[in-house]
């Protein structure tokens, strides 16, 4: 893109940014396949165990204990990725009705909300853990500690944070391009690597 130097630095930085973006995402690309994995272990655990609860009638102890924490670490590793891929729930029968300019404004506000929120709940979780660590709280059958699993959930909501936050970037980036009249090309390169993540994302299932 030919242009100013000011108009060439903008979309070099761009560049760097989508860049660290990319390497993050496969860090949340990563944590999702982990979830997916732990899911697999409580089907093939709760199987079992129900098995051998009304089949041999000697039920695996424990199991809801294990069920309940690897809950935890299934949903907290799944945050980031179904932020950046923007599957969580979002109502804009409102905001759908505005321009280009003023849904951007919109954005990046609920972005820098939520993010405040986020950050929140995972300083808090991270309290939590190091309280449930000196307290020495653990399950009360298998006797597993608890504090890591707050830790764990802590953690997957500080990547849930950096995820949220790069939604803020890229917002102030769209309210900048929505009100010098570069939108339009914003969107043709957003569309392109939007594309070429489709594209990795089917080689990688492949």
């Amino acid at each position: 893109i030919n242009g100013s130097p000011v108009k060439q630095e903008r979309w070099d930085m761009r560049d760097r940014l989508n860049k660290a973006i990319s390497g993050f995402e496969k860090i949340a690309y990563g944590l999702n396949y982990v979830s997916c994995i732990v899911i697999f272990c409580m089907m093939i655990l709760m199987s079992t165990d129900v098995v051998m609860r009304y089949v041999f009638k000697n039920p695996i102890g424990g199991v809801y204990e294990l069920v309940e924490n690897m809950m935890l670490v299934a949903a907290s590793s799944t945050y980031a990725w179904t932020q950046i891929k923007h599957r969580h729930v979002r109502v804009d029968v409102i905001i759908s009705k505005f321009g280009p300019r003023v849904r951007s404004i919109f954005d990046l506000i609920a972005y820098v909300v939520f993010a405040v929120c986020i950050a929140f709940i995972a300083y808090y979780q991270y309290l939590a853990a190091m309280t449930n660590r000196s307290i020495g709280e653990h399950t009360s059958l298998l006797m597993i500690p608890i504090w890591p699993f707050y830790l764990i959930l802590a953690i997957g909501m500080t990547v849930f944070l950096i995820a949220i936050l790069v939604d803020v970037i890229k917002s102030i980036f769209g309210v900048i391009d929505a009100f010098s009249g570069k939108l339009d090309d914003v969107q043709k390169v957003d569309k392109a690597a939007a594309a070429m993540a489709a594209a990795e994302e089917e080689l990688h299932e492949d």
